[in-house]
C-alpha cells in the first residue's frame, strides 16, 4: 500500500468504486471515478445515479473525523435530491459519532440514514440542515476497513470477499479474485487520471476481466515468442475488445485455427489492424494468437454476452 497519503486516498477511491460496481453489477450501466460532481458516479439501468464521496484517513482512528464527514456532506448536498443515491464512504473506524458508534470494526458496513442510531442521524442532520435539506433514506454511509500500513491485498481483504462472491455466482475461478480486483481498480484509476470526462461501461469492465484470461492463454503459446514487443502489445490491447471477440466467435465454425485464419484473413486483418493490404508475417502471427486465445475461452464469452443482452 502507498506510503503517500494522497496516493492512498486515490487508491481507496478506486477500490471503493470497484466495490460499488460489484455490489451493483447487474444494475450498473457505467461507472466514473472523479466524476462531474462526485468522487465516484454510477449510472444505474433504472436511470438513477449513485453518487459517492470517498474519504480515507491514512491513520483511521476510533475518534470520528468530523472534518471529512462535513466536507463530504457539503459536496453531496449541492446535488442532493430524493431520486438518486448518496453515499459517504470512509475507512474511519468511527464514521460519524464518537460517543455512540454503530459500525463494526471488522466488516464492511452499509447503513441507510434511517438505520443509523439517533446520535448519528442528528450529526448528519446538523450538516444538511445548514443547506435546508431534509436528508432521507437515500443517504447511505459505507464503512470499509482499509489500512495504510499493510500490503494492498490485506487492506482490500473485505472488498475481495465481495469479488469472491461475484465469481461464485458467475461460476468463475475464485483464485483470480485479487488479480481481477487490482485489474479493475487500476483501470478505473488510469481512466480518471487520463481524461476526466471518460466513463467506463459495464461491458468494458467485464471484457477487461475476460481479456485477462485470453491474454494468459496467448502468453503460453509458442507463437508468442515469434513476434516482437510491439506486436505483442497489440495483442494485449485487442483481446479486451468486445467487437473483435464477438466477430471471431460468431464466424468461427469448428474448423482448425489455421484454416479459419487462412479463410478469413482479409476480414481478420481489417478487424485487428484496420487495414486491407496483405498482412505482414508478424501481423499474421498476432492474428493467430488472438484467434486461438479467443476460441479457447469462447464459452465464457458467450456466457457474459448473455448477461450483456439482458
Amino acid at each position: 500500500m502507498s506510503n503517500n497519503p494522497s496516493m492512498f486516498g486515490y487508491q481507496f477511491q478506486a477500490d471503493t468504486a470497484v466495490y460499488l460496481f460489484i455490489k451493483n453489477i447487474l444494475s450498473c450501466d457505467n461507472i466514473k471515478v472523479e466524476g462531474k460532481f462526485e468522487d465516484i458516479e454510477l449510472l444505474l439501468s433504472s436511470g438513477d445515479v449513485l453518487y459517492c464521496q470517498a474519504k480515507a484517513s491514512y491513520y483511521p482512528k476510533k475518534i470520528a473525523d468530523t472534518a471529512k464527514l462535513a466536507k463530504a456532506i457539503k459536496t453531496l448536498s449541492t446535488i442532493y435530491n430524493n431520486k438518486d443515491y448518496f453515499i459517504y464512504a470512509t475507512n474511519q473506524l468511527t464514521p460519524i459519532d464518537t460517543l455512540k458508534n454503530s459500525f463494526d470494526d471488522e466488516a464492511i458496513v452499509t447503513k441507510r440514514f434511517d438505520e443509523l442510531n439517533e446520535l448519528e442521524q442528528q450529526k448528519i442532520k446538523n450538516y444538511y440542515n445548514k443547506k435546508n435539506i431534509n436528508v432521507g433514506s437515500n443517504f447511505i454511509v459505507l464503512r470499509i476497513p482499509y489500512e495504510s500500513n499493510v500490503p494492498t491485498n490485506d487492506s482490500r481483504r473485505f472488498m475481495i470477499e465481495r469479488m469472491v462472491s461475484l465469481l461464485k455466482s458467475l461460476k468463475e475461478p475464485l483464485r483470480n479474485a485479487s488479480v481481477i480486483y487490482e485489474l479493475w481498480s487500476s483501470y478505473l484509476n488510469h481512466n480518471s487520471s487520463r481524461d476526466k470526462t471518460l466513463t467506463v461501461s459495464f461491458r468494458e469492465m467485464i471484457m477487461l476481466y475476460h481479456g485477462y484470461f485470453i491474454l494468459q492463454k496467448s502468453t503460453t503459446s509458442p507463437e508468442a515468442d515469434l513476434i516482437d514487443d510491439y506486436f505483442y502489445d497489440i495483442v494485449q490491447t485487442k483481446v479486451n475488445r468486445y467487437d473483435i471477440i464477438n466477430k471471431i466467435v460468431q464466424t468461427y465454425s469448428k474448423s482448425s485455427i489455421t484454416d479459419y485464419v487462412n479463410n478469413n484473413l482479409e476480414m481478420l486483418n481489417e478487424l485487428v489492424f484496420s487495414k486491407c493490404e496483405e498482412p505482414t508475417q508478424n501481423e499474421k502471427i498476432a492474428i493467430r494468437l488472438i484467434v486461438q486465445s479467443v476460441i479457447e475461452y469462447s464459452d465464457r464469452f458467450i456466457k457474459f454476452k448473455e448477461i450483456f443482452d439482458k
